[in-house]
């Protein structure tokens, strides 16, 4: 395989599991909007729990970002090498830095949930 579609295959992995573990991380964040719209009112053992599975997602979600992030840096330097790119994987430079950027966004909002829900739940 070569390298440009390494890449290339190295960020989808990490994509598709960003979007499974931002399902889940939904999941979880409707389990909070029910427990704080007083419709459930949940023992000390389910708010530990959820409060568990939120940080551990948000742990996953941030090292996932990371990676997609490490492979959008090696693409913009695969783009950038003079390599042959084939028609169909032409772009411009600048959207890939777009994304990165969108996914440094990702993570700092990420942290920032992670902050405001051990507050909420603790």
């Amino acid at each position: 395989m070569n390298p440009l579609e390494l890449a290339w295959d190295t960020f989808d992995f990490h994509g598709e599991d960003i979007a499974r573990l931002e399902a889940l991380q939904a999941s979880n964040m409707m389990k909070v909007k029910v427990f704080s719209s007083k419709r459930v009112n949940p023992t000390e053992s389910e708010k530990h729990k959820l409060l568990n599975n939120i940080l551990s997602c948000c742990g996953k979600l941030i090292s996932n970002y990371q990676k997609q992030l490490h492979s959008i840096s090696e693409l913009n330097i695969l783009y950038d090498s003079g390599v042959e790119i084939p028609l169909e994987r032409q772009m411009d430079n600048r959207y890939l830095d777009e994304l990165a950027d969108l996914t440094m966004m990702l993570i700092h909002e990420v942290k920032a949930y992670r902050e405001r829900i051990v507050k909420k739940l603790s």
